[in-house]
């Protein structure tokens, strides 16, 4: 491979050599319309891959759905 072929390896990567990311999901608030939004942006913006990372609260901030996204700090809480 000479260098001019390196460069366009290293500017065009093929998929499997490309940046990954980590994506965080809470829990179940996720949309399947939003979702392959949001992987079509990634895969236009070059990311190779997600590795997703999926959180889940310990209560419903939302009852009607199911499902919490709200955290809560106070200081109260801790002591």
């Amino acid at each position: 491979m000479n260098r001019y072929e390196m460069k366009q390896q290293m500017l065009c990567p093929d998929k499997e050599a490309r940046n990954k990311t980590r994506w965080w999901w809470y829990g179940c608030a996720v949309e399947k319309e939003e979702i392959c939004r949001e992987l079509d942006y990634m895969e236009e913006a070059g990311i190779g891959g997600v590795e997703l990372q999926i959180l889940y609260p310990l209560e419903a901030d939302d009852e009607k759905r199911k499902f919490g996204i709200m955290i809560i700090f106070h200081r109260n809480l801790w002591n």
